[in-house]
């Protein structure tokens, strides 16, 4: 079982980490349901997700990004 990690900021920005693919469809689950699976938002989620699912790791097991 892979445990997701959303974080509320006090903005009501919800901030996560992305990973392998495996992981990101788990967030888009939890998120869909979250944002009531809005077409514009799951958008904009997945445009940002898709981008770590072809990445390699070399060390460790979180990719970061700038």
């Amino acid at each position: 079982m892979t445990d997701i990690k959303l974080e509320i900021l006090p903005s009501g920005h919800i901030k996560f980490k992305r990973g392998s693919k495996k992981y990101n469809e788990k967030v888009r689950q939890v998120i869909s349901h979250l944002v009531d699976n809005d077409e514009e938002i799951m958008g904009n989620i997945d445009e940002f997700l898709i981008g770590s699912e072809d990445s390699e790791l070399l060390i460790g097991d979180t990719i970061f990004c700038g």
